[in-house]
C-alpha cells in the first residue's frame, strides 16, 4: 500500500501542480495577511503561518488554499 500511496501522489504533482510561490503572494493579499479561521495577523515568518486546503482532495487550485496560523 505503500509503494500505492506513492505513486498516487506523484501522478497527483503531475496532474495537478502546486501553485508557485509568486501565486501565493495574491494568497496573502486577499486574506490581508491574517489567518482565515481566527482572523489573526500573520508575517510571512518560518513555521509562523501556513497554506491550508480548504477542501481535502479539492486539489492544487489556489482558490482552494486559505492562510492559517
Amino acid at each position: 500500500s505503500q509503494a500505492k500511496n506513492y505513486v498516487a501522489r506523484a501522478f497527483r504533482a503531475i496532474a495537478d501542480p502546486h501553485p508557485s510561490s509568486s501565486a501565493f503572494d495574491s494568497l496573502w493579499k486577499r486574506f490581508a495577511s491574517c489567518c482565515a479561521y481566527c482572523g489573526t495577523k500573520m508575517t510571512r515568518a518560518p513555521k509562523q503561518a501556513h497554506y491550508d486546503h480548504l477542501l481535502p482532495g479539492g486539489g492544487n487550485r489556489l482558490s482552494n488554499f486559505v492562510l492559517s496560523c
